[in-house]
């Protein structure tokens, strides 16, 4: 019986683990632009990036955004200003963002 009156606990808990991530705005980063492939064939490549978004179904959106900003910060650590993302088939679930950075 016990179990049961914890139930109604339940959505506080997922929202307060939702906010153990690291919130997207806290990220800090540098004037990276995204871009296609094909603008960037006179650039100078600098690192290929990778993220989990670490969040899924109703948070999916909320992971992929942090996961992308922490790309971008990457790419602008590295000494990249232009990051190319590798394309996501519509929707799938995104398990795993990929990008290449290069400087122009």
């Amino acid at each position: 019986m016990k179990p049961l009156r914890l139930l109604p606990l339940l959505p506080a808990l997922v929202l307060a683990l939702g906010g153990c991530m690291n919130d997207s705005s806290s990220i800090a980063t540098a004037p990276v632009r995204v871009a296609t492939a094909a603008d960037v064939t006179q650039c100078k490549y600098v690192i290929n990036l990778s993220n989990r978004p670490g969040l899924y179904g109703a948070f999916a959106t909320q992971g992929q955004d942090y996961a992308r900003k922490s790309i971008l910060d990457g790419a602008a650590q590295s000494g990249a200003n232009t990051v190319v993302f590798d394309k996501i088939e519509p929707g799938s679930m995104v398990t795993e963002l990929t990008a290449t950075a290069y400087r122009c």
